[in-house]
């Protein structure tokens, strides 16, 4: 028996220095990583908060953190975001607000809120949970289950309950339940405007839309009738200034004729004068024109595009018309069965859009003039075929460009415009 006693005690010796070993192991790692953060901190704390946000991040090699040492980093750059808004909030430095911001959304996907307190993933737009609110359940759970552990020791060294210890934890079980509950309650209620929120917008969005097209509408249908008002006074004009003409054509036959009869006059006196040759001039033919929006898209086969359209305004019917196909121009594909199509759109706005939809590479612009009767009433392919003189002239273009919807917005806008009752070129 005292050789099994002096066995047990040796045993007993032997497991507490090696518990004493590993206990003096851990603590001197802990105090190693305490004075790293230490130094860490040392060094970043000259810098300003976003400054220090970068040289945590770019100075922590994260692949070999372990769990713990992950959060302590992160709880500490929330620590020094949420300190600074505390501080100073999102208007006395909002260099180092866009800045915070951006590293947060550069960096780790999401956004602090100052308003809330709360993280947002900006992928999903829903509420996460940071690091130090994990850090602080976490505790809340270990102080709880410490609480419950003591009590249950407590309770199995006396064997029985105490009624009023028993209250009282009842209701600390009860205060935490609510407590959970309430936040829980919060964060819906914050998901729940959030959401409320972006359907506003969204809403507001549709609503403007809708309002800018009516504008729109009433805007071409004002334009409309302020052209024709133009047109017919442009056409009384005409008409007065032909009147005007005949009257003095009418004049010049008349006074042709007292010459030719003053010329027989003096002819019948053997009087001969020299007559002196005039100079007769040539004018070029004036064509009226309009302004015609050219494009087509660019593939990888060069010389071979995808989309080709001619694009102008009809003032007969107030639309903008597309005539455009995807035919190949080399027949080498299956978009040869592609054929020729004509699309009228109401506001230059429809049309941006439907633009902006069925194109995605690089597009070859040019606004053309070309003859208003040879525009209306041609095909995608006589429209095409025409020569440049004579029939087209380029007022501008761009190579290899791909425009914004408000771009498109602007050229439809200037193909609108220009007045093609009184536009004329010297056709060639």
């Amino acid at each position: 028996m005292r050789a099994i006693f002096v066995y047990l005690q040796a045993s007993n010796e032997a497991n507490q220095q090696h518990a004493n070993t590993m206990t003096s192991t851990r603590l001197y790692d802990q105090a190693c990583i305490a004075q790293n953060i230490a130094q860490k901190r040392l060094q970043a704390a000259r810098l300003s908060v976003p400054d220090e946000l970068h040289w945590y991040n770019n100075h922590t090699n994260w692949d070999a953190l372990n769990r713990k040492e992950f959060r302590e980093i992160m709880i500490r750059m929330e620590t020094i975001t949420v300190q600074h808004y505390d501080d100073f909030g999102d208007c006395t430095y909002p260099s180092r607000h866009v800045a915070i911001k951006a590293f947060w959304a550069e960096e780790w996907g999401c956004e602090y809120v100052p308003e809330s307190g709360k993280w947002l993933n900006l992928a999903t737009g829903s509420v996460i949970k940071s690091e130090t609110e994990k850090k602080a359940e976490r505790d809340a759970k270990k102080a709880l289950k410490k609480a419950l552990k003591e009590a249950s020791t407590k309770a199995s060294t006396k064997n029985q309950y105490n009624d009023e210890e028993e209250e009282m934890y009842v209701q600390a079980a009860q205060k935490q339940q609510a407590q959970s509950e309430k936040a829980q309650k919060a964060q819906k209620s914050l998901e729940d405007q959030v959401k409320l929120f972006n359907q506003q917008q969204h809403r507001q969005l549709c609503d403007y839309d809708a309002w800018f097209d009516a504008e729109e509408e009433a805007y071409a249908e004002a334009y409309a009738q302020a052209r024709a008002q133009e047109d017919q006074k442009a056409q009384a004009e005409a008409q007065k200034a032909q009147a005007e003409a005949q009257k003095a054509q009418a004049e010049a036959q008349k006074a042709q004729a007292e010459a030719q009869k003053a010329q027989a006059y003096l002819d019948s006196f053997d009087y001969t004068s020299e007559e002196e040759a005039t100079p007769t001039t040539t004018t070029a033919t004036r064509v009226c024109c309009q302004a015609v929006l050219y494009m087509e898209e660019l593939t990888e086969v060069q010389g071979d595009p995808d989309w080709r359209a001619y694009i102008y305004y009809d003032a007969r019917i107030h639309r903008f018309v597309f005539k455009g196909t995807r035919r190949s121009l080399r027949a080498t594909s299956k978009k040869t069965v592609f054929p020729e199509i004509k699309l009228c759109f109401r506001s230059s706005r429809e049309l941006a859009r439907y633009l902006c939809s069925s194109t995605d590479g690089l597009l070859n612009v040019s606004m053309l003039a070309m003859s208003s009767a040879t525009v209306k009433d041609a095909t995608f392919a006589e429209l095409y075929a025409l020569p440049a003189r004579g029939s087209k002239t380029e007022l501008f273009g761009y190579d290899e460009t791909r425009p914004r919807f408000s771009t498109f917005v602007n050229y439809l806008c200037m193909v609108r415009d220009i007045d093609a009752a009184h536009s004329t070129f010297a056709s060639f």
